[in-house]
């Protein structure tokens, strides 16, 4: 069976997979579609969803969590 997802999850996690991902961030068109994702409603709530869970992995004090999160969940 064709698996498009699997496929496309083993290429993006491999080196080639990783640099293109790097180059297309970097480039003038991949910033502007990024910042117009980021820009929108799916978008902002995805970043504070990534923001949120990844947080406690950021080895910052709890003040500090705290006042990411009441700064972000304000935001959303």
């Amino acid at each position: 069976m064709f698996d498009i997802k699997s496929m496309a999850t083993k290429f993006l996690s491999s080196p080639e997979g990783q640099k293109m991902i790097i180059e297309f961030l970097t480039s003038s068109e991949g910033q502007a579609q990024l910042k117009q994702f980021i820009g929108s409603p799916e978008g902002k709530g995805l970043v504070i969803q990534f923001v949120n869970q990844t947080i406690g992995m950021l080895n910052l004090d709890e003040n500090t969590q705290k006042m990411i999160t009441t700064a972000l969940n304000t935001v959303a």
